[in-house]
């Protein structure tokens, strides 16, 4: 973590880019290990005063929240975090990415996740039942 945060102060400081795009930078070349963020993430992480270790912060608290994902994907069992993805039907996509995607819904967009039973309802729309199955 400290190579990452110590790579993103270095552009930054280099280049003189901003820190939305130093992360999304660090985030092409490794999407497994770094996460982009951008104003509304940042200040919702409280993370916008351009301290020297706002980004490591930030990997710490994205650690931490892979962490969680990861025991209560265990509790539904799926076993193993490279697992994730799949099980949600998104291969393709990383642990990380989803946490971006997540980030993004709702701190940018400022969209709400839906409860428990709204999912339950939309899942039902999606996979009607037969008629003889009513």
């Amino acid at each position: 973590m400290n190579d990452i945060a110590g790579a993103y102060v270095e552009l930054k400081q280099v280049r003189g880019l901003g820190p939305t795009i130093t992360s999304k930078i660090l985030f092409a070349v490794r999407p497994e290990a770094t996460i982009p963020w951008d104003a509304p993430i940042q200040g919702q992480f409280m993370l916008h005063r351009g301290k020297r270790n706002d980004y490591r912060s930030m990997l710490a608290l994205s650690k931490r929240e892979a962490a969680l994902v990861i025991a209560d994907a265990a509790r539904c069992g799926v076993a193993h975090e490279q697992c994730i993805p799949a099980a949600i039907g998104s291969p393709v996509r990383t642990l990380v990415r989803r946490l971006d995607e997540y980030h993004w819904v709702t701190i940018t967009r400022r969209h709400e996740v839906p409860s428990a039973q709204e999912l339950k309802q939309w899942t039902g729309w999606a996979s009607p039942q037969r008629e003889g199955e009513r």
